[in-house]
């Protein structure tokens, strides 16, 4: 997989919290990748994030994933509902409190959240007669969504997205990529489907969907961010 300047950069600036980012080439050999991200303030700053080693092909799937020894442990240990119970608390707790040391207030936005008037809108999101036409959109992206999906839901959204873009459109999703084995079993403990975002070959799946020119940069240490295009 290329990395490439653009589109991607226009979009990364839309999709990552930290502005627009550049990065190296990959090379088919383990490496570190440094992530340059833009802030916006009254002055513009620099800030360059270091990446962990990674290798070729594994830049979206951690090594612990699929049918490992960790990964089939903790697919044991949340199988066992007392105790799955308890690691989705931890779960919870863990990025709650995250967030909140970054200034995130997590819980005064939850509640604010829950006290709006967004859960009525689910019925006109969920509206299943609704159809978009064919090739109606220039641009189309996904924002930490297909980790929350089994295999089957992201093949169809891709297809979809293809079927919605117009000529020369774009398609941009930024998910996670390199996880910690701790952050993993966290995860895992609230997200059923993690392995199977993990298991899924995107470059395969944009491509056999019809996309073209498949480009991918870490938008921040966590977070990858892919785009492809519709042929002209």
């Amino acid at each position: 997989m290329a990395l490439s300047s653009s589109p991607l950069q226009n979009l990364s600036s839309l999709i990552s919290p930290h502005g627009i980012a550049t990065a190296t080439a990959r090379t088919p050999t383990r490496r570190n990748l440094a992530v340059q991200a833009a802030a916006s303030s009254d002055t513009t700053t620099t800030t360059s994030l270091k990446v962990g080693s990674y290798e070729q092909g594994n830049l979206v799937r951690p090594k612990w994933t699929g049918e490992t020894p960790l990964s089939r442990m903790v697919r044991a240990l949340i199988s066992f509902k007392p105790l799955y119970s308890i690691l989705k608390l931890g779960a919870r707790q863990v990025l709650i409190s995250t967030a909140e040391k970054n200034n995130i207030p997590w819980r005064e936005m939850t509640k604010k959240i829950l006290e709006s008037e967004v859960y009525k809108e689910l019925d006109g999101i969920q509206n299943r007669s609704l159809v978009y036409p064919d090739s109606a959109e220039a641009e189309a992206a996904t924002k930490s969504m297909f980790h929350e999906c089994p295999a089957r839901a992201i093949v169809n959204v891709v297809r979809e997205a293809f079927r919605l873009l117009r000529p020369g459109g774009t398609f941009a999703m930024t998910d996670n990529s390199e996880l910690s084995p701790v952050l993993f079993t966290l995860m895992k403990s609230t997200e059923p489907f993690l392995d199977e975002y993990y298991l899924t070959d995107m470059d395969e799946t944009l491509k056999e969907a019809g996309f073209v020119n498949i480009t991918s940069i870490l938008t921040d240490p966590r977070h990858v961010t892919l785009t492809a295009t519709v042929p002209q």
